[in-house]
């Protein structure tokens, strides 16, 4: 039996259609939204996050390869606001989603483009930061399980893996004397050669 991915083409539209499955290779559940009811607009914690509460101005969240801003979510699930929050990513309709939901998360575009200087520039007004998280999730592309390219840690997009380090001593520079935390995400499917 073939792998059923291997037959799609990942570059077709999107649906506005929204799915989930339980992403294990033994299992096969699977479930679909008809919609959001009023409760599920609660949970979103769009309430809460238009009061604001919860601000931590001494913690400054920075995520790189941000998407549309997972670890700001999971912050706020936990009754946490960032005091600041930097948010570097260059998928525009993640941006807008951040910028909707997020919008005193700071942009910083392009990881690639980052240097102390302009981390310097963007958090400069936050003087009351002594905790810093580094959140990172660097594009999995090329090293996922399903990847019919085959390129691994070396392709395009997931090389960018190797700007983690890089990163890492920025935040370290610009905040020498403060409590830092990191956590980087990657694909599990991928080989044990590319981990």
């Amino acid at each position: 039996d073939a792998f059923p991915t291997t037959f799609l083409d990942w570059r077709l539209e999107a649906t506005s259609l929204v799915t989930c499955s339980d992403a294990s290779e033994e299992g096969g559940g699977m479930c679909y939204s008809t919609g959001i009811t009023d409760i599920g607009i609660s949970k979103l914690g769009i309430s809460s996050r238009a009061l604001g509460g919860g601000r931590l101005s001494e913690l400054c969240l920075i995520e790189s390869f941000a998407g549309i801003s997972a670890a700001r979510r999971a912050l706020e699930v936990l009754g946490v606001t960032p005091g600041c929050h930097v948010h570097m990513e260059t998928n525009e309709p993640c941006c807008r989603v951040v910028r909707t939901q997020y919008p005193d998360a700071v942009a910083a575009g392009d990881v690639l483009e980052m240097t102390e200087h302009k981390l310097r520039g963007l958090v400069q007004q936050y003087v009351n930061v002594t905790h810093v998280l580094h959140i990172t999730g660097p594009p999995c592309q090329d090293v996922s399980g399903i990847s019919a390219t085959g390129t691994g840690v070396t392709g395009k997009q997931s090389s960018l893996v190797m700007e983690v380090l890089r990163l890492r001593r920025i935040v370290k520079q610009v905040f020498p004397d403060c409590t830092r935390g990191e956590c980087l995400e990657m694909v599990a499917s991928m080989s044990r050669e590319n981990q």
